[in-house]
């Protein structure tokens, strides 16, 4: 991502937005509590393809132990937006939704989340900046997740780049795809359909009419609908699992790249991030059949890798 400016009162982004949402850095916003259902889980997995089946309906949820029911590791995006509105910190801050476009996510763990546990997310607003050339306006918000005890489990981090000027999808690449060496098989996923996208809609909560509606993407000034960034993060936790089996994620942090649209056939690649033989982090690549990196996420397990 390149470099992100101090706002100005000459900015292109121009003071109202911009500055508004600099006054309230630090807001807290209104909790929610959900409980989490092995019903829902279920659904969300089938929804990005994910056939593990520790992830699928077990009967009773227990709390703890191997009958568990563990959430996969994106999930915790759709619980935190699972309220009425759930796009409601960004509405309260000015923001239309159909300027949003996802620009990075981080999930950091402290216990594992199941079927059964009630959470509460609390949001607070922790910062705003933007590009040089006023095009995108980056807010970014910390979400604390508690259990029903009251304790810390996990924080979410998600950054949006709020779309200011209005222009067509930046063109496919040229010449051939050169994909990243991987530690482990790549990993391809079907191409993204509408379907796709209605399905991971429903299960995720997310209906922003830019990922569903041909005419609500073309007046926001895209080409047509694109796929959900959390959709392609979801991939890439689901590859963790493949490559990984067993290993629990303490923290999973992804910036978005650029846009999947429908067609695209999304790519995973694993690579180590750090050295010796026996590695904790891993770098995680989505490329679309053109080598066009979509995203790239850090993934630190619990314990090491042999």
């Amino acid at each position: 991502m390149k470099e992100r400016a101090e706002l100005t009162s000459a900015s292109p982004a121009g003071p109202s937005l911009a500055r508004h949402i600099e006054r309230q850095i630090g807001r807290v916003f209104q909790s929610h509590a959900i409980a989490v259902t092995a019903e829902a889980i279920a659904a969300y997995a089938n929804a990005i393809g994910e056939t593990d089946p520790i992830y699928q309906l077990r009967g009773q949820p227990q709390l703890s132990g191997d009958a568990a029911q563990p959430v996969p590791p994106t999930f915790l995006f759709t619980l935190s937006i699972a309220k009425p509105r759930p796009f409601d910190v960004y509405e309260e801050l000015g923001v239309e939704q159909a300027r949003i476009l996802h620009a990075e996510q981080s999930f950091s763990f402290w216990a594992p989340i199941v079927a059964g546990q009630c959470l509460t997310f609390t949001p607070r607003l922790t910062g705003v900046s933007e590009k040089r050339d006023g095009a995108l306006l980056f807010v970014t918000t910390t979400t604390a997740v508690a259990d029903q005890m009251g304790q810390r489990v996990a924080e979410l981090g998600t950054t949006i780049a709020v779309r200011q000027a209005v222009a067509g999808d930046a063109p496919r690449p040229a010449g051939h795809p050169v994909m990243p060496s991987t530690i482990r098989p790549a990993i391809a996923m079907p191409p993204i359909t509408p379907e796709t996208l209605a399905r991971f809609a429903t299960a995720s909560g997310d209906h922003n009419p830019i990922h569903l509606d041909s005419a609500a993407a073309h007046a926001a000034g895209l080409d047509d609908v694109i796929a959900h960034g959390m959709l392609i993060a979801a991939y890439a936790g689901r590859a963790v699992g493949r490559w990984f089996p067993g290993r629990r994620i303490v923290h999973f942090a992804t910036r978005f790249t650029g846009m999947t649209r429908l067609g695209d056939i999304i790519t995973l690649s694993v690579a180590a991030d750090e050295p010796g033989p026996k590695p904790r982090s891993f770098i995680i690549s989505a490329h679309d059949q053109f080598g066009d990196m979509k995203l790239r996420s850090r993934v630190v397990l619990e314990t090491a890798v042999i």
